[in-house]
């Protein structure tokens, strides 16, 4: 019976110990063992998708006698640098949030990819209405 026990037990910590191997190895690999590791890709990707139809909404409606709200933008929108530098944030903000990915972040970018939603629904709302005039 106690070597049954030993049995068991050994193979218990062997599995354990494996399991944490496992965890570690992947972790040095540069893969991660968050679970929703795809799902918060394909939020990430459509975060930047929808900053950059932000981006590319207002040039068009810009002509058309649309004007940027947000005074940061406002300012920086009519250079060339100013776009890179718009593109460049967004990217290093998903860049950041891939880095940190976990449960917090997932539901962190859900929040994110439904602000800028409403933002770009919004500019495209304002872009047909002028376009229409």
């Amino acid at each position: 019976m106690e070597y049954l026990r030993l049995t068991v037990q050994e193979s218990y910590c062997k599995a354990a110990n494996e399991n944490r191997q496992g965890a570690a190895s992947k972790m040095r690999f540069g893969k991660s063992a968050f679970k929703y590791e795809g799902t918060l890709k394909g939020y990430l990707t459509l975060l930047f998708v929808l900053c950059a139809a932000d981006l590319l909404i207002t040039f068009a409606a810009l002509p058309l006698g649309a004007m940027e709200i947000n005074p940061v933008m406002a300012e920086i929108i009519h250079t060339p640098q100013g776009i890179m530098l718009k593109l460049i944030g967004s990217l290093a903000v998903v860049a950041w949030l891939w880095h940190r990915r976990n449960e917090t972040v997932l539901k962190l970018a859900k929040w994110l990819v439904g602000g800028y939603g409403f933002v770009v629904m919004w500019n495209l709302w304002v872009f047909v209405r002028l376009a229409a005039r």
